[in-house]
């Protein structure tokens, strides 16, 4: 898994330990930054699921994607709903279906296969 943002990289940490994967996490997400650690991600071999509390759109599974990587890119995100009230960071979130429970039923999925 590789994250960008708060939320992100609390729920990627939780769920490395649990289940035994790897966690990158990274502070810039631009092209130009990212271009810059092309020589570390290009050693990653299996598919990455890149975590990231912000729409499709610009993501950093997009950004990923533009560098060619040979690796496979998953993206996990918020979906295209806007929230409807106010709330801590993590309500909020959780209202755009991005959550531990969805991120770790997805990482199983994948794990499986």
């Amino acid at each position: 898994m590789v994250s960008s943002g708060e939320v992100a990289t609390d729920f990627c940490t939780q769920v490395a330990q649990e289940k035994k994967v790897a966690h990158l996490h990274i502070l810039e997400s631009d092209i130009t930054s990212l271009n810059k650690m092309r020589l570390v991600l290009e050693k990653i071999k299996v598919p990455i699921i890149a975590v990231e509390e912000h729409r499709q759109f610009g993501s950093l599974g997009t950004v990923l994607k533009t560098l060619n990587l040979k690796s496979e890119i998953i993206s996990y995100n918020v979906n295209d709903k806007w929230p409807i009230y106010g709330g801590s960071h993590y309500e909020v979130l959780d209202y755009l279906d991005f959550s531990i429970s969805d991120l770790k039923k997805q990482v199983s999925k994948f794990l499986k296969g």
